[in-house]
């Protein structure tokens, strides 16, 4: 290899370093706030997960919030599962996926119902429900 063909793949190389790395910097945290919903007097368990994290039990009355944050990797393929239950009852669901969630909500409000989560959505000023994941 000749010098000019080193310097120039060195010079790829480094473009690509510094083309990945501002990327990785631009990556914005995400927040996401889970409501209790569910009904008057009635305690929301909740316990979230990604592949590399487990955020524990949290247990959220009725008209509350928990909330946590992250930042999603590069590859796009972050994800956070919760299942909640109260009495009678027990889900999960995907709380975070970052092809469905990402860069649409930076701060992801969740209200968590019988029926399911509901996302509020910036463009309509509602809240869009979802289904139940399957068991």
């Amino acid at each position: 290899m000749d010098c000019s063909t080193r310097h120039f793949s060195s010079l790829i190389c480094f473009l690509l370093l510094v083309i990945w790395c501002d990327s990785s910097f631009h990556q914005l945290n995400v927040h996401v706030q889970i409501s209790n919903d569910i009904g008057k007097d009635l305690d929301l368990t909740v316990h979230c997960k990604s592949k590399d994290d487990d955020l524990g039990n949290q247990v959220i009355s009725y008209q509350n919030t928990w909330e946590f944050h992250f930042r999603p990797n590069v590859w796009g393929t972050t994800q956070y599962y919760c299942s909640m239950a109260w009495k009678g009852a027990f889900h999960w669901f995907d709380i975070f996926v970052a092809n469905r969630d990402y860069p649409y909500c930076h701060v992801c409000q969740w209200s968590i119902k019988p029926d399911g989560p509901c996302r509020f959505n910036y463009d309509t000023k509602k809240f869009d429900c979802f289904k139940w994941n399957s068991n």
